[in-house]
């Protein structure tokens, strides 16, 4: 057990706790599209008693947890192959905007330690704010998809099993020449604000039962991979691009891949 000490035991422990945070300490569930992290931090050895050395370590405990969970952020594919460290880098305005949001996390699990050191487990969800900054600007969703027409369906499942997929927060579905029959410029904004371009799950009937596409989904099965880009033969390419179908399901975000 730690024990509280202002002198050199003290010390040796903030070092410790310095060197743990040291490598980004966070996780991503593409499932529930959350970003959850854990931050660290000491007492703060100047402090005058225990309850103020322990205010100072979880204010140390946020910012950890925050860094990590920007460091995290950073890696995660946005659309096209461009992370959101990439954005960031080439926006600043972006990128401050990004921060301010981060630091709205939620505090899950707080440890606190007997010597006065802080553990905090925070988290933060990919859609909502998050996404509304990093995913480019749609287009009048009107102009991308026919929102009346033959019914097929009430959402989209893609099948990519098997496939090197990359989870993204705006993937893109291609068709086997290359084009885009679907991606961020297909949703409407309130619903990427929401839900996302599209939900990940690594179960199909799980994915088919989703309320998320619905109680009758469209599924199809993907042919190859690359990167966050998932594509599908042009016969369903078709079935996607069909002027007389109604396809208001793909402005609403109501998909799901598949994924191991």
């Amino acid at each position: 057990m730690r024990r509280f000490f202002f002198g050199a035991g003290t010390i040796a422990c903030a070092c410790v706790a310095a060197a743990a945070s040291a490598a980004p300490t966070a996780s991503i569930d593409w499932e529930k599209r959350v970003i959850t992290a854990t931050g660290e931090g000491a007492p703060d050895l100047g402090a005058p008693n225990p309850a103020a050395a322990r205010i100072g370590a979880e204010r140390a405990a946020r910012l950890d947890a925050f860094r990590n969970l920007l460091e995290t952020l950073k890696g995660v594919k946005v659309s096209g192959g461009r992370t959101a460290g990439a954005l960031m880098d080439a926006d600043a305005s972006l990128a401050a905007s990004v921060e301010g949001v981060l630091r709205q996390f939620t505090v899950l699990a707080p440890h606190y330690f007997s010597d006065g050191g802080v553990e905090l487990t925070v988290q933060m969800p990919l859609d909502g704010k998050l996404s509304t900054l990093l995913v480019p600007a749609c287009r009048d969703p009107a102009e991308a998809v026919a929102a009346s027409g033959a019914d097929v369906g009430s959402g989209l499942v893609i099948v990519a099993k098997g496939l090197p997929v990359v989870p993204a927060l705006a993937p893109r579905i291609l068709d086997a020449s290359g084009k885009v029959v679907y991606g961020p410029g297909f949703v409407q904004t309130a619903a990427l604000r929401q839900n996302g371009i599209a939900g990940y799950l690594r179960d199909a009937a799980a994915a088919e039962q989703s309320a998320r596409v619905g109680p009758r989904p469209l599924t199809v099965k993907a042919i190859a991979a690359r990167g966050a880009d998932v594509i599908i033969s042009d016969a369903d390419a078709k079935k996607l691009t069909d002027p007389h179908a109604n396809l208001g399901f793909l402005a609403e975000g109501k998909v799901i891949i598949v994924i191991d």
